[in-house]
């Protein structure tokens, strides 16, 4: 996930402002540095989106050495922050998933309770897994996890042991 500069500064209301050097009119806020740079990459996500429909190239990260070379004034007062680009939302891709039958029933009753279909509420949830996964300290991987085991399992694709391999070649070989 690319990670561009961001810049935080201090409000006259106690809060902080962001601006993205890589992104000019990119601008977000919040009340502590960390919901400003969170704030910030949802901003990023949403300039981005905009510049993909307007057809317009989207820059490589440059380092705050070259941007502050370029800008100096923008980096008085300023506290530096890494911000990642949340993957753009491009459209809806088909795709064939396999859940739990109970699980497929909450799913159905929680999206019919929010107005949303089945598709939509697995969207957002991923899509909510992932912002907090990329944008947070490092407190919310701690919080977000996967289940035990699920990373350890090897894929369900069927894999002839050796031995089964060379028998199936000597059958083959027998009935030419």
């Amino acid at each position: 996930m690319r990670r561009y500069v961001a810049l935080l500064h201090p409000d006259a209301t106690g809060g902080y402002g962001i601006s993205l050097p890589d992104f000019p009119g990119c601008i977000s806020a919040g009340d502590s540095m960390a919901e400003a740079a969170d704030q910030g990459a949802l901003a990023l996500r949403l300039h981005v989106e905009g510049m993909m429909e307007d057809g317009e190239a989207i820059p490589e990260p440059r380092s705050a050495e070259v941007l502050k070379r370029l800008k100096p004034d923008w980096f008085e007062g300023a506290t530096i922050v890494l911000v990642p680009l949340l993957p753009p939302r491009i459209g809806a891709e088909r795709l064939n998933i396999s859940l739990d039958r109970n699980l497929v029933r909450e799913i159905d009753a929680a999206a019919k309770a929010l107005g949303m279909n089945r598709s939509a509420f697995l969207a957002e949830g991923a899509q909510r897994l992932l912002e907090a996964m990329a944008i947070s300290d490092e407190r919310s991987s701690e919080r977000i996890s996967a289940p035990k085991g699920v990373a350890a399992k090897e894929s369900r694709r069927y894999r002839p042991k050796p031995g089964e391999a060379r028998k199936r070649s000597g059958r083959a070989r027998a009935k030419r």
